[in-house]
């Protein structure tokens, strides 16, 4: 049995480079939980529909979100 914690990779992250700097920012963001005790799972990619506006002018717009999992023992 595990507990599982998602982190939501915001879509504006800046890198570096284009060489290596989407993976250099994940392994900071690895190696930031893990040292709070949580295990790198996975990364998956989310489809879901956004509502947007206020005052009665809802609009929705479909989106992607990249979102890594991490896990631990219970």
């Amino acid at each position: 049995m595990y507990d599982y914690k998602m982190v939501q990779i915001p879509a504006d992250v800046i890198v570096k480079s284009a060489e290596n700097g989407a993976a250099d920012y994940l392994e900071k963001l690895v190696n930031k939980y893990a040292s709070k005790g949580w295990e790198f799972y996975r990364v998956d990619t989310l489809g879901a529909t956004v509502q947007s506006g206020f005052l009665g002018n809802k609009k929705q717009e479909f989106g992607h979100f990249d979102v890594v999992t991490f896990r631990k023992p219970k």
